[in-house]
């Protein structure tokens, strides 16, 4: 029982870390338009000041082996009951108590210089793949690119530490540490850059969502159709030009970015049937197809066209399992999409 209860604490403590050390990241990276509605739990489960924790694990005690003796099963079956046994409910002190306790190694580690070089290499390699290709869009030298990848890395550090002394204090509240540390780094990384890189990283960052479509659809073209980088930055920048104009044509309908494992749809995050939306982000991906079709050749739009069925088919499923959920909870409500 008690081993149940320190792993429901723990994994309760692991969601509101991982929210709080990614926050600056999911601001900073977020493009503009509506943020895809798993970003949104993301930031919403990172700005409450206290952490919803799960609902218990029943754990259901093993049945004793039986005995040809009576009274060896009487006295194995002593206590035994078919009733799953559920770990207590946490408490608002577990959870600050465990926050507390992991606050503390973190910033113990933090503390040794050792330690603390080695999470930066580990922070760095995950920004080489959050940030792909970055070095070439921004025409960075190898010594550049490595630098900037480190001060991404300690940008997120940052906030990891800044997050575990707010853990630790009760009067803390998370979201107003997002807002004072937004510019962690951010000085060194200009200085870097110099003012028309610094612009064009910006520019990188509200194109995320389109940069990993097309990074998709690259991975699917055959070595002769391989999509020249050149043309690589003609798609992001005509698809990130075609979600401004979607988003500016329905300022009433907040427009979000579903990604399905293949390519990227525009859909209303809410209102409207299951019907009305599907048939809006079917609309909006053909506005999106027929945009690829002035930059890709035949064989390339297949595969484009191949990504963006795809998506449909998974949002489509998507909004008609929202749709009936939320008809069955009130008979009213149509539950905003969540990827």
């Amino acid at each position: 029982m008690r081993a149940m209860r320190k792993l429901v604490i723990a994994l309760s403590l692991t969601s509101v870390v991982l929210a709080a050390s990614t926050i600056y990241f999911a601001s900073e990276l977020a493009i503009e338009r509506g943020r895809l509605a798993g970003t949104q739990a993301a930031d919403g489960a990172a700005a409450q000041a206290m952490p919803v924790a799960p609902a218990p694990i029943p754990a259901t005690a093993p049945a004793p082996t039986a005995s040809a003796n009576p009274a060896d099963n009487r006295k194995a079956n002593a206590g035994f009951s078919s009733e799953p046994a559920v770990a207590p409910a946490l408490t608002e002190a577990d959870i600050r108590s465990a926050q507390a306790e992991y606050s503390r190694t973190l910033l113990t580690q933090l503390a040794d210089p050792e330690r603390r070089e080695e999470m930066l290499a580990e922070h760095k390699m995950m920004m080489r793949y959050s940030y792909p290709r970055v070095d070439q869009v921004l025409g960075l030298s190898a010594a550049e690119h490595s630098k900037l990848l480190e001060l991404f890395a300690q940008q997120q550090m940052d906030m990891q530490e800044a997050s575990a002394h707010c853990m630790a204090d009760p009067a803390c509240q998370l979201q107003d540490l997002h807002r004072s540390n937004a510019d962690s780094r951010k000085s060194e990384i200009s200085k870097l850059l110099g003012p028309e890189r610094s612009a064009m990283l910006e520019t990188y960052k509200k194109t995320t969502g389109e940069r990993e479509a097309v990074n998709q659809l690259r991975n699917r073209l055959p070595d002769v159709q391989r999509l020249s980088d050149a043309d690589t930055e003609l798609l992001v920048a005509a698809l990130a030009e075609e979600r401004e104009l979607i988003s500016r044509e329905a300022p009433d309908a907040r427009m979000n970015a579903f990604s399905m494992g293949a390519g990227l749809i525009l859909a209303p995050s809410e209102g409207g049937s299951f019907e009305e939306r599907y048939e809006t982000a079917s609309r909006n991906s053909q506005r999106l197809r027929e945009r690829a079709a002035q930059i890709l050749n035949a064989e390339q739009m297949r595969a484009f066209n191949e990504m963006q069925d795809e998506t449909l088919i998974g949002l489509r499923a998507m909004l008609r399992q929202k749709d009936s959920m939320s008809f069955s909870a009130s008979g009213l409500a149509i539950a905003d999409p969540a990827n």
